[in-house]
């Protein structure tokens, strides 16, 4: 299973210098949370859409890529994390996250 977390992603008003991006954030808090766990945290230039940031896409493998938006990284990373180190991660991360969860045809990386 590997985790690709958009570390670019910022909202209107969180850029500025010396302040890291919400998706950076999200990236350093999901590989520490997620640290020992069979999960790989691999940090991307980008995901899109940047509308809907923080963004993360989770590969389970085979045809099974899910992508999830509007992540805010302080409240979603515990949450995130917990789905990711489980079993049934699919069916947990939709339940989690209702509405921002597709899947991801055609996912190469």
């Amino acid at each position: 299973m590997k985790l690709h977390v958009c570390t670019s992603c910022a909202r209107p008003g969180e850029r500025g210098r010396g302040v890291a991006r919400p998706g950076t954030r999200l990236f350093l808090a999901l590989r520490e949370r997620l640290a020992g766990a069979p999960v790989t945290v691999a940090a991307e230039p980008c995901l899109g859409p940047c509308e809907d940031a923080c963004n993360v896409v989770l590969d389970l493998g085979g045809r099974d890529v899910f992508a999830v938006t509007r992540l805010d990284p302080e409240r979603d990373a515990e949450v995130l994390a917990v789905v990711c180190a489980g079993s049934g991660a699919a069916e947990a991360l939709v339940a989690a996250f209702p509405g921002a969860v597709r899947r991801v045809r055609g996912w190469k990386r």
